[in-house]
C-alpha cells in the first residue's frame, strides 16, 4: 500500500467513521505524552497535534457536543499518561495515612484531576469548531486557534489562586515543558513566556494539518507557513544566545548542597546530624579546591523551626544556625537553606540565608503551597468527612502561604527563593525578578517521585523560569535531580539521583528585565479576547446565513 493510498484511507476515516476520529483525537493525546517521558522525542510534539485538527476539515457540521469531547479526550488521554506518576506518593513512608486515604489520592491525583483540567480543553475545542467554519481568514483561523489552546494550557496556573477551581490549577502537563532541550526553540521565552511555545507548537501543527486538505498549490503555501514559522523561531532563539553579552564581571561562583536523604530518613532522622554531615562534606568540598560564593540546600532540609530573632527557633534551629553561621564567615560565602518558621499566627515552608556569618532577618516563605501536602482544601468539612486527612500533613499542622518575593539580600548577589511548587507557576520567579533578585534559588523535595519521570519533568520547568526571567538558576534537590541553570535554560552542571553530591559552577548575575518580566502575558490575553470576539461574529453570521436561506 503506498503513501498516497494510505494518507486517502485515513481522510475516508475520518470523514466517515465517528470511531475513528476519536481514535484520532486518544492517538494525538498518547503522541503528545511520550516526550514528556522520552526527552529525545521532543519533536513529536510539532506533529503530534495534527490528527486532532484534522478532524475540523473533514466535517463542517460538527456539533458543539461532539467539538468538546474531541477536546476533552485529547487532553484527558494525555493528562493520564503522563500523570501516571501519581502511582509513587502511595509509597509515602512519612505521613502517616491509611492506604485506602493514598490510593484515593493517587486516583484524584490522576483521573479526576486529568478530567477536570480537560473540561476547559473541550470548551477550547469549541472555539476551535467556530473557527472551522468559515471558509475565510485562514490565517486568523490558524492564530486564534493557538491562542486558545495555549491560553487553556496558561489557565490551569491563572485559577490557582481561586476558591473553587483552585484545585486543578496544576500547570504540568503542558506542551512546552517537552522543549526544554530544544535550546534555540525556546528563547522566545524571555519574550512572550514558556506558554509562546505551546503557541507556537500548536500554530505549526494546525498550519499542517490544514495543508494535508488544500489544493497543490496552496498545499505548499500553509507547509511552507509552518516550517517558515518553526525555524523563524528557532533563529531567533540562536541569535538571542549568539549575541548574548555575557562577561565575566558579574561572574560568581556557586555550589548546590545535594543531601540525599529518603523522606522518611528526613522526617524520622536527626536534623542535627543533617547539619553536622553538610559542615563536614562542605569543608571537604573547601580543602579540595572547590569555590562557592553561594551554596543552596534543598526544601526543608532542616526540619525544624528557624527565626532570625530566635524568639521562634527551636533548640536544634539555634544549634544548626551556629554551626552554619560558623561555616559562613570561615569561607565568607552566603547559604541558603530550607526549614520551618513560625509566628503567632501560623507556621510556614521557608527559605533562610545566612551570609558572611550573619543570619538574614529576611525569611522566604513558600508562596504556592501543594493542596493535600501542605494544606488542605476546604478544611473544615474534609475533616468531618475523613478525619484521617488530618495526618495528612508533613510538619505536623498545616501551613500558610507566604505573601511576597522577599528577596536576600546578601554580599554576593541579590538572591530570589523559590520552593518546590513554586516553580511551576511563572508568577513566582516574574515577581521575584521585578522584586530585583540577580539569581533565583530553589529548594525542593522530589524524593516523593522515587525514580519516576516526574523528577525530570520538574527539572524541565525550571529551565522556562530561567529563560523567561533571564537569570540563572541554582536547584537544589532532596535526592536530584541537583544543578545549575543558566539564563538561556543550558544545564550548567547536574548531579544524578540518590547520590550524596556538591554541584558546582560559576554563574552570572544579572539584574536586566526581559519582556516577558515587564508585560507577562498581556498579549495573550488580548489576543484571546480578540479571538472570541471573531467566534461570535462568525456564529452570528453563520445564523444570519440560514435565516436567509429559510
Amino acid at each position: 500500500m503506498t503513501l498516497s493510498s494510505t494518507l486517502k484511507n485515513l481522510l475516508h476515516n475520518l470523514k466517515n467513521n465517528e470511531k475513528f476520529r476519536l481514535l484520532a483525537c486518544a492517538a494525538s493525546g498518547i503522541l503528545s505524552s511520550l516526550p514528556f517521558f522520552f526527552e529525545k522525542l521532543f519533536i513529536f510534539e510539532w506533529l503530534c497535534f495534527v490528527p486532532f485538527f484534522m478532524l475540523f476539515y473533514t466535517d463542517k457540521n460538527i456539533t458543539a457536543k461532539r467539538a468538546f469531547l474531541y477536546g476533552f479526550l485529547l487532553h484527558f488521554t494525555r493528562s493520564c499518561i503522563v500523570l501516571t506518576w501519581f502511582k509513587e506518593l502511595y509509597s509515602m513512608s512519612a505521613v502517616d495515612v491509611p492506604p485506602f486515604i493514598m490510593i484515593a489520592v493517587i486516583f484524584l491525583g490522576d483521573v479526576v484531576l486529568s478530567a477536570l483540567q480537560s473540561v476547559p480543553f473541550g470548551i477550547c475545542s469549541i472555539l476551535i469548531n467556530h473557527l472551522h467554519k468559515s471558509t475565510s481568514n485562514c490565517a486568523l483561523r490558524h492564530i486564534f486557534s493557538a491562542s486558545f489552546f495555549a491560553f487553556t494550557e496558561l489557565f490551569q496556573t491563572l485559577i490557582e489562586e481561586t476558591c473553587f477551581l483552585g484545585l486543578i490549577g496544576f500547570p504540568w502537563v503542558v506542551s512546552y515543558v517537552t522543549q526544554h532541550r530544544f535550546l534555540y526553540a525556546i528563547q522566545s521565552a524571555s519574550v512572550f513566556g514558556a506558554i509562546f511555545i505551546t503557541f507556537i507548537i500548536i500554530l505549526v501543527n494546525s498550519l499542517i494539518a490544514h495543508a494535508i486538505f488544500c489544493e497543490k498549490k496552496a498545499k505548499i503555501v500553509y507547509l511552507l507557513s509552518a516550517f517558515g514559522i518553526f525555524f523563524a523561531n528557532f533563529a531567533f532563539g540562536a541569535c538571542y544566545i549568539a549575541f548574548d553579552n555575557n562577561t565575566n564581571e558579574n561572574e560568581i561562583n556557586a555550589a548546590v548542597y545535594q543531601d540525599n536523604n529518603s523522606s522518611y530518613d528526613k522526617w524520622s532522622g536527626s536534623a542535627r546530624d543533617v547539619c553536622d554531615e553538610f559542615v563536614y562534606d562542605m569543608e571537604l568540598f573547601f580543602s579540595s579546591g572547590g569555590k562557592a560564593d553561594i551554596i543552596v540546600l534543598s526544601e526543608t532540609v532542616f526540619t525544624v523551626r528557624f527565626d532570625p530573632d530566635r524568639a521562634y527557633s527551636s533548640s536544634s534551629g539555634r544549634y544548626i544556625a551556629d554551626k552554619l553561621c560558623q561555616l559562613s564567615k570561615k569561607h565568607r560565602c552566603s547559604i541558603v537553606f530550607g526549614g520551618f518558621s513560625s509566628d503567632d499566627n501560623a507556621e510556614y515552608n521557608s527559605m533562610f540565608l545566612i551570609d558572611n556569618g550573619e543570619f538574614s532577618k529576611t525569611v522566604y516563605n513558600k508562596r504556592t503551597l501543594v493542596p493535600f501536602g501542605e494544606y488542605l482544601p476546604y478544611e473544615k468539612i474534609l475533616t468531618k468527612l475523613v478525619p484521617a486527612l488530618e495526618n495528612f500533613n508533613l510538619s505536623g499542622s498545616y501551613l500558610k502561604p507566604g505573601a511576597s518575593a522577599d528577596v536576600f539580600e546578601s554580599s554576593h548577589a541579590d538572591i530570589g527563593g523559590i520552593i518546590c511548587y513554586d516553580s511551576i507557576f511563572y508568577y513566582n520567579t516574574r515577581e521575584s525578578a521585578k522584586d530585583g533578585a540577580q539569581i533565583i534559588a530553589l529548594s525542593t523535595n522530589d524524593s516523593w517521585y522515587n525514580d519516576s519521570a516526574a523528577i525530570y519533568q520538574h527539572y524541565a520547568q525550571s529551565a522556562f523560569r530561567a529563560i523567561e526571567t533571564d537569570r540563572c538558576l541554582l536547584r537544589s534537590a532532596t535526592t536530584g535531580v541537583s544543578g545549575i541553570i543558566d539564563n538561556h535554560g543550558r544545564t550548567v552542571a547536574k548531579s544524578n539521583i540518590f547520590e550524596k553530591t556538591i554541584v558546582s559552577g560559576a554563574v552570572q548575575k544579572r539584574s536586566g528585565t526581559t519582556p516577558f518580566v515587564k508585560f507577562g502575558y498581556t498579549y495573550l490575553y488580548a489576543l484571546t479576547a480578540i479571538g472570541i470576539i471573531y467566534c461570535g461574529f462568525i456564529r452570528f453570521r453563520h445564523r444570519k446565513n440560514n435565516v436567509k436561506q429559510i
